[in-house]
């Protein structure tokens, strides 16, 4: 009897290289489109660099969603230590980068005040918007681990080929 770990292992794996493939093309397209237009103002001096920050940190989400969907279609081990990783840095990204705008935007400095507004007023994460929006990486990160426990119960992982030296 095959076990539904194996499926569900393979599932997250797929939808991890589509949220990969449709988040790369809303980052790609937001670097076409707005990356042009963001200027630093004197109401938002830092806005061009957090936008760049921003944008860089989501393309190395998509990059590390692409590895770990690739593994997890193999059934890799390392598959799921990487989703695990990125599954919870993204959540722990969304919601500090909302925290850290916040406490900056209410802070008495001057530069502080200046960087948390640029960082309200910029969108870098276009290519783990979708992701957001769709709770995707809180519910996988769930799935995913009820999955691993029954699949190292059950001896169903793939051994990584040996290095020839």
């Amino acid at each position: 009897m095959k076990s539904w770990s194996r499926g569900v292992v393979r599932l997250i794996g797929a939808l991890n290289l589509v949220y990969f493939v449709l988040g790369l093309v809303l980052l790609i397209e937001d670097i076409v489109r707005a990356a042009p237009t963001i200027q630093n103002s004197m109401e938002f001096p830092y806005e061009r660099t957090i936008y760049v920050l921003m944008t860089s940190i989501s393309g190395f989400f998509l990059v590390g969603l692409m590895f770990s969907g690739y593994w997890l279609l193999r059934l890799l081990r390392r598959g799921v230590v990487l989703s695990n990783f990125v599954f919870s840095l993204e959540i722990l990204y969304f919601l500090l980068s909302d925290l850290i705008s916040l406490f900056m935007i209410m802070s008495a400095n001057r530069v502080a005040k200046s960087i948390g507004l640029s960082l309200a007023n910029v969108n870098g994460d276009a290519g783990i918007s979708l992701q957001i929006i769709t709770c995707y990486p809180l519910i996988a990160l769930i799935v995913l681990n009820i999955a691993r426990r029954r699949m190292n119960r059950d001896g169903n992982w793939k051994l990584a080929p040996a290095k020839s030296s």
